[in-house]
């Protein structure tokens, strides 16, 4: 089912002023209800407790607070309306260990910098539209970091026997 966007609100975080107005005014093309902007992870997440939004996209480093402390004190925070709404993080930097530790910060998904207008409106519609289960264990709480789930899956230990470890 299709999300009615004009229902929806929007929660752009990042430190640069232009990239703030312009991700905004991307985002005023889907109709939302509501955008809201803020420079960092501390004034975002006051607005956040604040409007309770629907969708949060947010740039990694900011100060006093960068994206993956914002990340935490939505998913961790008992102050958090809604501890599962979903995150997008923006990054210009993209390997292997920074993707980890995105995922592991409880993202929903990465947006890599620059990105095009369409880009952000597909990454959008992608997370509203496709939300994943939250999973939470003792060093984690976010979505699910698989995208798909196998339907012959048999359980934790599938991996190792189709490995050959046991």
């Amino acid at each position: 089912m299709a999300f009615q966007f004009s229902d929806l609100s929007i929660l752009v975080v990042d430190d640069d002023p232009s990239i703030r107005e312009i991700t905004a005014a991307v985002l005023k093309k889907l109709e939302l209800n509501r955008i809201d902007t803020a420079a960092n992870g501390k004034d975002a997440f006051d607005l956040f407790v604040k409007h309770n939004h629907d969708l949060v996209l947010t740039d990694w480093q900011m100060k006093p607070m960068d994206g993956l402390e914002l990340i935490e004190k939505i998913r961790q925070d008992k102050k958090s309306p809604n501890q599962k709404a979903p995150v997008i993080l923006s990054s210009g930097y993209c390997s292997h260990d920074i993707v980890d530790q995105i995922r592991s910060a409880g993202v929903n998904e990465l947006l890599i910098k620059p990105y095009s207008a369409d880009d952000l409106i597909k990454r959008v519609v992608y997370v509203l539209n496709r939300p994943r289960k939250f999973i939470e264990i003792t060093n984690y709480f976010g979505p699910d970091r698989r995208r798909q789930q196998a339907a012959d899956y048999n359980g934790p230990e599938r991996r190792k026997e189709e490995d050959g470890h046991d």
